[in-house]
């Protein structure tokens, strides 16, 4: 009889299919849209030995959701042309969060969690968004 090594999932990832989660409880989602997210994630597995913490892509690169610890993403400078999903007074907002195999429509994730890193390092992401992707943003 073989052993099979457990996966480690923290709480808010499903063992299948999609769950919504509330921003700002488990996490906080910093989105990024299209090229400028795949270039962030790019320069963020090169600084990170390819291990940033949490990253999701949806619909095959169209968003990037960097998923840093809750209470986190509102305290940092964002460009513009950055979306936060984070925990507002009279607002909630739901971010999906797919199993790490098997059937989970439009949303993948392209660095699962760890126990090591269990998030993306916030002010790191918010340094490479900043240095990286405004170029990359095509914005002036």
């Amino acid at each position: 009889m073989s052993a099979v090594k457990a996966v480690w999932l923290p709480g808010w990832v499903p063992e299948s299919g999609v769950q919504l989660c509330e921003a700002g409880v488990d996490f906080d989602a910093v989105r990024v849209e299209g090229r400028a997210g795949g270039e962030v994630v790019a320069v963020l597995r090169r600084l990170t030995a390819d291990a940033p913490g949490p990253v999701l892509s949806e619909y095959g690169g169209r968003w990037f959701y960097f998923l840093v610890a809750p209470r986190t993403a509102q305290r940092l400078s964002w460009p513009k042309w950055v979306s936060l999903c984070v925990a507002r007074e009279g607002e909630t907002t739901y971010v999906g969060v797919p199993a790490p195999s098997g059937a989970t429509g439009s949303l993948q994730w392209l660095t699962p969690p760890t126990p090591e890193r269990p998030y993306v390092c916030a002010y790191l992401l918010e340094r490479v968004v900043k240095e990286t992707g405004h170029e990359a943003a095509d914005l002036p």
